[in-house]
């Protein structure tokens, strides 16, 4: 199942379903986190923002240090330096049972926003494929567990991978008790918006061109289907760039939002 993708919006709604916080207690000896606060500065509050908003920073010298994945990015950058990846998205209503907020986020919920926190990656190649990614890579969105899952659109990378704040809070659905403040195990970057594709590129026809297209034969998209963050090579983005100028221009119905055609632009640079 792709990761939920939960909007910095959601967390006003989440804290009036939110239990009442309980008194805060420091962390244990090996540093995880029991209640809500901690020792090295940072505190979750739970009542504020219970989708693991992390309500003060540390000091700069608290800041954990981001983790190097032991095998390289799969492909190589684009002449800018710059590499493609492909990230999910749910773009429908759904309800996270545990927090009680709609945590659906759609390539129009990123255009509304300066920049996004890439959250609730729980699988560890996709981590590290977002702890590989650098300020100004290029990032075709997906739609996902919807009618017609497809790519629907380009983000870029605004900022490199930080701490995910979800780990921490006790509240949010991606918790994780093993992870601690001092050495965190779920990194996430920031991403803004950067278009929208003429139309969907719809699985169904993206499984149909890795058959017949040379370039797309090895896309990851459609051998390994339910990685949430995929590599993308310069080859395959091409392609699927070319693909993108095949048909009519969709309408809000087929991208699963609603995003002017203003905001299409040229896909012939995108780096």
């Amino acid at each position: 199942m792709p990761p939920r993708k939960l909007s910095t919006a959601t967390a006003a709604a989440a804290a009036a379903a939110a239990p009442k916080a309980a008194k805060a207690k420091p962390v244990t000896k090996s540093g995880r986190i029991t209640k809500l606060t901690a020792k090295s500065g940072r505190v979750i509050n739970t009542a504020k923002s219970s989708l693991g908003a992390l309500d003060t920073q540390p000091p700069l010298e608290n800041n954990p240090e981001r983790p190097v994945p032991s095998k390289p990015p799969k492909y190589q950058p684009n002449e800018q330096n710059h590499r493609y990846w492909l990230i999910k998205t749910e773009p429908v209503n759904r309800i996270d049972p545990k927090s009680k907020v709609d945590i659906s986020f759609s390539l129009e919920s990123l255009m509304k926003v300066e920049k996004e926190p890439w959250n609730g990656v729980r699988n560890w190649e996709a981590r590290n494929n977002l702890l590989h990614m650098q300020k100004g890579d290029i990032c075709l969105v997906y739609h996902s567990n919807c009618k017609n899952p497809g790519i629907v659109g380009v983000a870029k990378v605004a900022e490199e991978a930080h701490p995910d704040a979800g780990q921490f809070s006790l509240n949010d659905p991606y918790f994780d008790a093993k992870s601690t403040l001092a050495k965190p195990r779920w990194w996430c970057p920031d991403m803004s918006f950067h278009r929208r594709l003429r139309r969907k590129l719809s699985l169904v026809e993206l499984r149909k061109a890795a058959d017949s297209t040379e370039n797309l034969k090895d896309f990851m998209l459609v051998r390994r289907g339910r990685l949430s963050v995929i590599p993308v090579s310069v080859e395959q983005f091409e392609e699927l760039m070319k693909l993108e100028q095949i048909g009519e221009i969709d309408n809000d119905d087929n991208l699963d939002c609603s995003i002017s055609q203003e905001f299409i632009a040229s896909p012939k640079r995108e780096d």
